[in-house]
């Protein structure tokens, strides 16, 4: 991973991702995810986009988002392409995790992150 990001909400933030970090030489997540609020799939959705290469393409997905309140660990997670399908693009991608509550934003993150192919 190159880089990590919070989004935070302008208004009422209801999912925290301020203590993530990248850790260490292989640039793993580490940290403390907060949910300030039960996340159900009535009054929550999440949105998720990808973005790559100079042309910025983006594909949007979204749902409900059942998750419960708490307080979550992250740690020495790492992202592995080698068993992705050929159709994802090698190089730079960036991925946005949206968070809302009604249709407004609560909280998100960002993940910069390269996509290589090794030979076998």
């Amino acid at each position: 991973m190159l880089q990590f990001d919070t989004l935070e909400a302008e208004e009422e933030l209801l999912i925290d991702f301020r203590d993530v970090r990248l850790v260490g030489r292989d640039r793993a997540l580490n940290g403390t995810v907060f949910i300030l609020e039960d996340m159900d799939d009535e009054n929550f959705q999440f949105s998720l986009d990808f973005r790559y290469d100079a042309n910025r393409h983006e594909y949007e997905s979204g749902g409900d988002c059942p998750l419960s309140q708490g307080t979550y660990y992250v740690k020495n997670v790492l992202i592995n392409s080698d068993n992705w399908p050929g159709i994802i693009p090698i190089g730079g991608i960036k991925v946005n995790l949206r968070f809302y509550k009604q249709y407004k934003f609560v909280g998100g993150l960002s993940l910069t992150f390269n996509v290589e192919r090794q030979l076998l």
